[in-house]
């Protein structure tokens, strides 16, 4: 299915190309203290966040990502990215966001996320996400929280780059477990 258009109180949801790129490098993905916890590293150039961007538009239409940029409406101006990629280890499809950092603590990835487990259980008619964050990332434990996971364990993930190694907790949302959305 393609990654469809979905809209928030404050956010417009979409796809994101390359003429994003500038903006994206510029807002967040270049930023360290966004990077910290992720499984991508900070981006040295603008060209790194460009083929990034190019990758994103090859798997818009496929069935193992769908990843949104999160346009804030009031500016128009991306302010971090949400999505659910297919996490084949774990049989799920796992929810992940980022968000500049002066958008942090606004409840942007609390509001993208929320709509992120609407589509996936309503359009895509899943029945179990799966996420995790750094046991260090206690703002992203807040967002998952809110959102009605459940904490199944403690495993450990790296960055792409093999650079990092966090020790994570991990969640799981059955679509017949009390959500968010109810």
């Amino acid at each position: 299915m393609k990654t469809i258009t979905l809209e928030t109180g404050r956010l417009r949801m979409r796809r994101m190309n390359g003429e994003d790129a500038d903006m994206v490098f510029q807002n967040w993905a270049s930023d360290g203290r966004v990077a910290k916890f992720m499984r991508w590293s900070v981006h040295e150039s603008v060209e790194v966040t460009r083929a990034w961007l190019q990758e994103e538009e090859r798997q818009a239409d496929s069935d193992l990502a769908y990843n949104w940029g999160l346009e804030y409406k009031q500016t128009g101006e991306l302010v971090g990215s949400a999505g659910l990629v297919w996490n084949g280890e774990k049989g799920l499809y796992e929810l992940g966001y980022n968000v500049m950092y002066s958008y942090w603590n606004q409840g942007i990835a609390t509001e993208a996320s929320r709509k992120i487990v609407e589509f996936a259980f309503n359009t895509l008619q899943l029945r179990k996400l799966y996420c995790c964050h750094a046991v260090e990332n206690v703002a992203s434990q807040r967002v998952i929280e809110k959102l009605g996971f459940q904490f199944s364990g403690y495993s450990q993930y790296s960055s792409r780059d093999g650079t990092k190694t966090f020790l994570s907790k991990e969640y799981t949302l059955e679509r017949s477990s009390k959500t968010a959305l109810d």
